[in-house]
């Protein structure tokens, strides 16, 4: 299906396909089977979880839409968008799983509400049931709080746990979430020119033009892992044959072990992402 030249990709892609084939990264959602029900039954639950997706663990935000829930009794858009953006802020500071931005979230959620119920009939899975790439993007970054980093991985969050299936040319309009793993890990890997942002967002592209977004998973994965900030776990990693170790000294035997892979992956980062 791709062109794979670069062995640094073929590293990538093979990693993702390995761990997803062992049952890596695709544990529940939200740490809890509660947590989970709730996000793969209801729509709204899971555009929530999708669009809080800041500047805390993911597993913790996928919790927020069930304790929102417990707190308020339901999840019925329309009458979420009755609410004020200031009683959502005090109900998410209530909770014993809240948003980091909790004023944020609250008008992100409220916004979402609004348009779930008047754009789109009250039914969430409406974003993306049918629609093309761009359309849901756009949808979701008219929300306040919600840029270009939430709303792709957003989209392939849906495309991998909802049934999502956008056409294959479509792919190619889809890039990463260049959190912090996944930029140090472009970096030393040597796919990518600058520890910045806007370095591995070109990097994939440049890389993997087809569907720039699936380097995002595996990069991810190896950052949280192996290619730590600092003392990297070299040794174990994946990616250890291909890559550069750029601006990294060595040892000749790691001692550190791997951390464990959480359930879901970690969106860092703070604001519209």
């Amino acid at each position: 299906m791709f062109n794979l030249v670069d062995p640094r990709i073929v590293a990538l892609l093979e990693h993702r396909k390995a761990a997803r084939a062992s049952g890596v990264g695709q544990g529940l959602l939200g740490a809890s089977e509660d947590a989970d029900k709730l996000l793969r039954s209801d729509s709204m639950a899971m555009l929530t979880g999708l669009v809080l997706q800041r500047g805390m663990p993911a597993e913790r935000v996928w919790q927020i839409p069930m304790h929102l829930r417990s707190k308020i009794g339901h999840l019925d858009p329309a009458r979420i968008a009755q609410m004020s953006v200031e009683d959502m802020t005090t109900t998410f500071d209530s909770l014993e799983v809240r948003p980091r931005y909790p004023a944020q979230a609250a008008k992100t959620v409220v916004a979402l509400a609004e348009l779930v119920t008047k754009t789109f009939g009250g039914d969430g899975s409406s974003i993306w049931r049918g629609r093309e790439v761009p359309d849901v993007i756009a949808t979701l970054e008219s929300l306040p709080w919600v840029g270009p980093g939430i709303s792709h991985m957003a989209v392939q969050l849906l495309m991998d746990e909802s049934g999502y299936a956008p056409h294959p040319s479509e792919l190619s309009s889809l890039d990463v979430k260049a959190d912090v793993h996944v930029v140090r890990v472009f970096y030393r890997l040597g796919i990518a020119d600058a520890e910045t942002r806007d370095a591995a967002v070109h990097a994939a592209r440049h890389y993997h033009p087809e569907f720039p977004g699936l380097l995002d998973w595996p990069a991810w994965d190896v950052g949280r892992r192996f290619c730590r900030p600092k003392s990297p776990v070299c040794g174990e990693c994946p990616l250890s044959d291909v890559c550069n170790k750029r601006d990294l000294e060595v040892k000749k035997r790691d001692t550190a072990q791997p951390i464990e892979m959480p359930v879901a992956k970690l969106q860092t980062g703070t604001g519209s992402d």
